[in-house]
């Protein structure tokens, strides 16, 4: 069995945007690939915004950041995307330079001939670079800083730090003041799942009996809480944002 450490969470402090204030946009990549943010939002897909200049320092070291993101938790857009949008009217040599010289892998946009992404109207707030959102399948978007990117990605129900493959394929996050769960591993077990807040002291426990559903959470409940789930023979955790 797998056992993991209960740990005394940290509040995460954020911007965070009401859903009717996230912007839907097309662009399509250096690569040629068109994508729209409200269709991946929709497929269940966790989107990192990253505003960026290629003559930008710190843009350059947050390259390693993004690129272990897109590789180990998003897996490459099978459960998100990290989109580097260069805010600084390079074109699309420019940034294919950027990306290649730092190793990025993601996908890379120019706003050469279409900057509505930034507009003030019509787009998001940037006010220098880098520049960084996460916006969640719930439609939920948070400001952050590189050094939270883990936790955040964490909190759209994304595994971070997932060692058993077990439940690699498993998704929780919040929506509407419930609890979703997508995807737990089949078994004849009846999995328990544990709600814990920042002190350690439970809040919710359910025995859960599907795969995939949702439990209503208590009212007023607010911040980062840890989600345990577990069966007679395996268990995880991981961290959510209840708003």
């Amino acid at each position: 069995m797998k056992n993991l450490t209960l740990f005394i969470l940290v509040l995460i402090s954020s911007t965070t945007l009401n859903a009717q204030e996230i912007k839907d946009f097309t662009m399509t990549s250096i690569d040629g690939v068109t994508y729209n943010l409200f269709d991946e939002l929709d497929d269940g897909k966790t989107i990192v915004l990253d505003f960026f200049s290629t003559t930008c320092g710190s843009c350059q070291e947050s390259i390693p950041f993004l690129e272990n993101a897109w590789n180990e938790y998003l897996q490459n857009g099978t459960y998100g995307y990290v989109w580097s949008i260069e805010a600084a009217y390079r074109p699309d040599s420019l940034v294919q330079e950027f990306m290649d010289q730092y190793g990025a892998t993601f996908p890379g946009f120019s706003i050469v001939n279409d900057d509505s992404v930034v507009n003030d109207t019509f787009g998001y707030y940037v006010p220098y670079t880098p520049y960084f959102y996460i916006i969640c399948p719930n439609y939920k978007i948070h400001n952050f800083s590189i050094d939270e990117l883990d936790s955040f990605i964490a909190n759209c129900g994304v595994q971070v730090g997932l060692e058993d493959q077990i439940w690699e394929h498993t998704k929780i996050y919040t929506y509407n003041n419930v609890i979703k769960y997508i995807d737990l591993p089949s078994s004849h077990d009846i999995h328990q799942m544990e709600l814990y807040d920042i002190t350690g002291r439970k809040i919710l426990k359910k025995n859960v009996f599907e795969t995939s559903g949702e439990i209503r959470l208590p009212e007023n409940l607010n911040g980062v809480y840890l989600v345990k789930v577990s069966n007679t023979t395996n268990e995880f955790s991981t961290k959510i944002l209840i708003e």
